[in-house]
């Protein structure tokens, strides 16, 4: 059996999507979708990662040999080796940093001038966005400042 049936198989008797499994693993779901079909292989560390995952050896899952039946009931989980699913990672890291520092500079432009006030707003609503959205996070920060600018042009154009 080759590496690439053996991970759609335990992906499907551990009853997780391609998009399940990406999650898991940090990857894209088309990355998975290459592993499964065998136009790419899984570096080593991702290989690591679904062993333990698995919960089966990495020699099983990369060997030539057949994987065992019922392989998810036959052996004790390794504590030591169960993958944190949310674990924070740098983008959640600089989602609580913006939203602090947000906070801050909308507290001070409440009593300092509208323009740090407004910067603040940005700030705030960036931190926001990191914690909230998965992927794409540099796109709709775009997208939201230039909403913001144009809110803000229209704002003082009607003054």
């Amino acid at each position: 059996m080759t590496l690439s049936e053996k991970i759609a198989l335990l992906r499907g008797q551990n009853k997780m999507s391609q998009g399940d499994l990406a999650e898991k693993l940090d990857v894209s779901r088309q990355s998975v979708s290459k592993w499964e079909t065998g136009a790419s292989v899984p570096e080593l560390d991702k290989l690591i990662m679904m062993s333990k995952l698995f919960n089966i050896t990495l020699d099983e899952l990369v060997g030539s040999d057949s994987i065992p039946e019922n392989t998810t009931e036959n052996r004790e989980p390794q504590t030591n080796y169960i993958i944190r699913e949310k674990q924070r990672n740098s983008k959640q890291t600089v989602g609580f940093i913006l939203f602090g520092a947000g906070l801050l500079a909308c507290v001070l432009g409440l009593a300092l001038s509208p323009l740090v006030l407004a910067f603040g707003l940005c700030l705030t609503v960036y931190g926001v966005i990191c914690l909230a959205v998965k992927k794409h996070t540099g796109i709709v920060c775009c997208w939201v400042s230039a909403v913001i600018l144009i809110v803000l042009a229209f704002i003082t154009n009607l003054q």
